[in-house]
């Protein structure tokens, strides 16, 4: 019969903050089967251009233009920045809930962003991201280098001790995001000549000489 990698989906899109996508994560798990793997991918707006968007004004407004001892900044630039990071704590709070969710389950859950974006970091100062430019330091640090993370649940690391060790040994590893599908292989238990152990970041064979290519050009250790 059919193979089906993905049976449940959507094209909605939620503009004005992301609990919009932990609403529909709860209708979508209603009867959901123990006895079934499931493979849950959720894209969040999270920090994105425009930051005032990214999060509820009458709720999340936690960090303000005043907070920021940053003189040679403009008003508006700190008021940017303040927008910036009440769309991280704001991000930070849907991240706890999607953990929340999953916390009684045997479950990992892997977060990583997209990009980056830069916020004023250095002269000249600029915020969002500057596509067209060509690979420096800055933009490899600021643009290219994001959070990745993987929370696993206690019910998970009572059940594989030794991967949750594996994962714990494996925190400072050098990654690069093109190689994921080998990680969610082997979390699935999924065998596949198409898996490979030097691709797989908990792996003991996983190779940390591997060149991060960024726009197929410049590798990101250079």
């Amino acid at each position: 019969g059919p193979q089906f990698s993905f049976n449940v989906g959507d094209d909605v899109k939620h503009w004005f903050g992301d609990d919009g996508v932990l609403k529909e994560l709860d209708e979508a798990r209603r009867g959901e089967s123990e006895k079934v793997g499931n493979l849950v991918i959720l894209h969040l707006m999270g920090s994105h251009v425009e930051y005032l968007d990214r999060y509820p004004q009458k709720t999340w407004r936690r960090f303000t233009p005043e907070m920021y001892d940053r003189p040679e900044l403009t008003r508006y630039q700190r008021r940017l920045l303040s927008e910036y990071d009440n769309s991280l704590l704001y991000n930070d709070s849907i991240m706890a809930e999607i953990t929340r969710r999953f916390e009684d389950k045997d479950a990992v859950v892997i977060y990583m962003p997209d990009h980056g974006e830069e916020i004023f970091d250095e002269k000249p100062y600029v915020y969002g991201r500057n596509h067209s430019s060509e690979i420096d330091r800055r933009v490899a640090r600021s643009e290219y280098e994001i959070p990745f993370w993987i929370w696993g649940s206690p019910v998970y690391r009572e059940r594989h001790p030794y991967n949750w060790m594996a994962i714990q040994d494996a925190k400072d590893r050098p990654m690069m995001t093109d190689v994921l599908p080998h990680l969610l292989m082997f979390l699935g238990g999924i065998s596949t000549p198409l898996y490979h152990p030097e691709y797989n970041i908990i792996s003991p064979d996983y190779d940390v000489r591997r060149p991060r290519m960024l726009k197929g050009t410049t590798a990101y250790e250079k």
